[in-house]
């Protein structure tokens, strides 16, 4: 089943004109798989807003 999701999905990405992304892993993830160059349209994110936290905290992550 995946195998015919993965063609028909390289088959559609031919009608594709541009293929726009937000970073530069996913333009190499779209060279990879449709070997097609990719726009990178970076997110408009004001990055002095923003501070890195050093420290470590213990914690889990479910989802």
């Amino acid at each position: 089943m995946l195998h015919r999701l993965r063609q028909w999905d390289v088959l559609s990405s031919f009608r594709v004109d541009y293929f726009i992304n937000n970073s530069n892993y996913v333009a190499k993830r779209i060279k990879k798989i449709y070997n097609r160059e990719a726009v990178t349209i970076y997110p408009n994110v004001d990055m002095k807003r923003f501070e890195l936290y050093r420290e470590k905290e213990d914690f889990y992550l479910a989802s």
